[in-house]
């Protein structure tokens, strides 16, 4: 007999939550199907039925992360000076990358099959983007934003920033510059031949 509907969501419920605990806590890699499911208190037979066994599990948790993040970023919306406001926007994909490293990692990893709400934290950007810069470069804007984004974040999790850096000031600089030249005529290149 199948469990009620409400009981099915439950345990996907309690299965992402052991899932987002093991991740933040232990890591990546420490994320098994046993793991979660010894944690979550069931088998790794629910992880598989109720998630779609891991591939279902890594993309439960980007989008669990990108949850995260558009929770982070409606904090900005309230900013009134748009260029605060996209700034406190890319900022807080640090937050998320700080408080849930392992989010963070999950997100980048999937996002190609977590395209929906990739998508709508990228329209975030792009419409915080065009109050700043006006919308003929919002796209553009948008998408070197989240490039220096997830570039620094990934290198200062991993350790790797030249020189021992701080993350928060390469981010600062690199938004800061790249926020000023889409203002810039050389920041508009030519198109490139088809």
């Amino acid at each position: 007999m199948e469990d009620p509907p409400e009981a099915a969501a439950g345990l996907a419920d309690r299965l992402l939550a052991a899932a987002g605990e093991i991740l933040d806590g232990q890591g990546l890699d420490a994320v098994t199907l046993r793991a979660v499911a010894h944690r979550a208190g069931t088998t790794t037979m629910a992880v598989y039925s109720r998630l779609g066994g891991k591939d279902g599990l890594m993309d439960a948790l980007a989008r669990q992360g990108y949850r995260l993040l558009a929770r982070e970023q409606e904090r900005a919306l309230a900013e009134p000076d748009p260029t605060v406001r996209l700034l406190r926007m890319c900022r807080a994909w640090r937050t998320l990358a700080r408080d849930h490293p392992g989010h963070f990692r999950v997100m980048a990893m999937r996002a190609a099959t977590t395209g929906e709400e990739a998508m709508a934290a990228f329209l975030r950007l792009v419409a915080a983007a065009g109050e700043v810069a006006g919308m003929r470069r919002a796209e553009r804007l948008a998408r070197a934003l989240h490039a220096l984004c997830q570039g620094v974040l990934m290198l200062e999790l991993s350790g790797g920033l030249p020189g021992g850096r701080d993350g928060g000031q390469v981010l600062e600089d690199g938004l800061r510059w790249l926020i000023a030249g889409a203002f810039s005529d050389a920041a508009e290149p030519e198109a490139s031949p088809a």
